[in-house]
């Protein structure tokens, strides 16, 4: 091997050191993704609002099926033209179901840097509460038991008042 041909190795292999290596990955385009939580206590007769937050993404659709669908309805979700933390809001509507209803739907968010899909559950009229908290419902228990007790002496009172007039005979 001749000396000009190691320096112009030598020079080649230098390049190569100070050219900078771009880590693998940071080039990459950013990843779509979907942050939603389902909504809770979802009211059988009216229609359900979906909230989704969604990063890197262009557009988004909804499919859902209920119980009795034999294939799964597809609706867009808007673009709330509101940005929330790193991505946009969006909403959709879900017609309304009946009592008790298992709900699944699937949010899809579409963008440059590919698709991303998130499946999720809900319970139409399956409430875990009564509605009422727990002062009330100890308010409720006071007064239902004092109407128990008032009847009770009531009805007490009109057996004495009828059984005594009926022992004394005809006036």
């Amino acid at each position: 091997m001749t000396q000009a041909r190691r320096s112009r190795i030598l020079i080649l292999i230098g390049i190569v050191l100070l050219i900078r290596t771009v880590p693998a990955g940071s080039d990459a385009a950013p990843v779509v993704a979907i942050v939603h939580a389902p909504p809770r206590d979802a009211v059988p007769g009216v229609q359900v609002y979906l909230t989704a937050v969604l990063l890197n993404a262009t557009s988004a659709t909804v499919a859902w099926r209920n119980g009795t669908m034999v294939a799964d309805a597809t609706a867009p979700m808007t673009n709330l033209s509101r940005p929330e933390g790193a991505g946009w809001a969006y909403a959709a509507y879900l017609p309304a179901q009946p009592s008790p209803t298992l709900l699944t739907y699937t949010i899809t968010a579409v963008g440059p840097s590919g698709s991303a899909s998130r499946a999720y559950a809900l319970d139409v009229g399956v409430s875990g509460s009564s509605g009422l908290t727990e002062a009330d419902q100890i308010a409720w228990g006071l007064t239902f038991s004092s109407f128990l007790a008032m009847a009770a002496s009531v009805v007490t009172l009109l057996y004495w008042y009828t059984g005594r007039r009926l022992r004394r005979g005809p006036v």
